[in-house]
């Protein structure tokens, strides 16, 4: 295996991943997406390699160690993927390649822009409760400006979630290790989608809904929520199919058996990729007029900053 890295720039969704949703241009032979801003309003159609990417998102300085892991991870989980389409089935899948795949789903969960404006937010929180109850620093006393600390401190809470970075080996990998094994646990369905339309992703592709948090229009998002019996998490593998994990109290779907979906059932996944979102919205052939009518019914959803806890 050869892995090479641009030392600047960092994939936060993966290329071969985006491929399925993807059209190969005719002159130049290279992939481009099609791709909605829901924070501009605009359409653009740029290449796999300029998308989905962020400027020293994971390693602020070099030899980058995290990309490298996540790279190996990817190599793996990649030849996971590919089987899953190509036989159209997770049943077949070994116990080893589920495990994989559960760990390749929670990163892929925890690594993106939108979960870190996720660990922003929780900063930001923690430090408006130690302001009220304790002598912390005003936000005009921190050296470097206020927003640079909220920066620091969502960049090193999103790796620790994803990584687990600890002195303490006994508790390394602890948190990917305990939510990759839940999401191992959970009951597996492939969605098949033989509607006209397809399934859009998003810049954040993996989505939780928690029946019991009704009311929000973005249900059970947070690092720990696919634990409760009646989560429902959701993966669009490709226009065509979509991986649904449910727990063992939810009423979705039955186990052991794949399932041609409705079209209800397909407008509403794509309703919450849409809201999940954290800027970018992709499709291989629909068009966004649906995207469109979505976020002029929710127009708070087009803020990349937009409240993503609820407590």
């Amino acid at each position: 295996m050869l892995f090479l890295f641009n030392m600047v720039r960092r994939h936060i969704i993966p290329q071969f991943y985006l491929k399925q949703f993807a059209s190969k241009a005719k002159r130049s032979k290279t992939y481009k997406i099609k791709a909605y801003n829901k924070e501009k309003g605009k359409e653009i159609y740029p290449s796999l390699k300029n998308i989905g990417l962020e400027k020293y998102f994971y390693d602020k300085y070099d030899p980058p160690i995290f990309e490298i892991v996540l790279s190996f991870l990817e190599y793996y989980a990649s030849r996971v993927y590919h089987k899953i389409l190509k036989n159209k089935s997770v049943e077949i899948l070994t116990d080893k390649e589920r495990t994989i795949f559960s760990h390749f789903i929670f990163t892929q969960y925890t690594r993106t822009k939108a979960a870190r404006e996720l660990f922003n937010q929780v900063h930001t929180l923690i430090y408006e409760d130690l302001i009220r109850t304790k002598d912390f620093p005003k936000k005009e006393e921190f050296a470097g400006g206020f927003s640079s600390f909220l920066e620091d401190r969502a960049y090193l809470g999103q790796l620790k979630i994803m990584f687990d970075p600890n002195n303490d080996t006994n508790k390394l990998m602890r948190i990917p290790t305990k939510s990759s094994q839940h999401i191992f646990s959970l009951n597996w369905e492939l969605l098949i989608n033989n509607n006209e339309f397809e399934f859009y992703t998003s810049d954040h592709p993996v989505f939780l809904y928690e029946p019991e948090s009704d009311g929000k229009t973005i249900k059970g998002y947070g690092i720990y929520a696919f634990q409760t019996p009646k989560v429902e998490m959701y993966f669009p593998l490709s226009p065509r199919l979509c991986l649904a994990m449910v727990g063992k109290e939810s009423v979705k779907f039955s186990s052991g058996s794949d399932n041609n979906i409705e079209f209800e059932e397909l407008e509403w996944i794509n309703r919450q990729i849409i809201a999940e979102a954290y800027r970018f919205i992709f499709s291989k052939n629909n068009t966004f007029d649906y995207v469109k009518r979505i976020l002029d019914l929710c127009p708070e959803l087009k803020k990349i900053d937009r409240n993503r806890i609820y407590v």
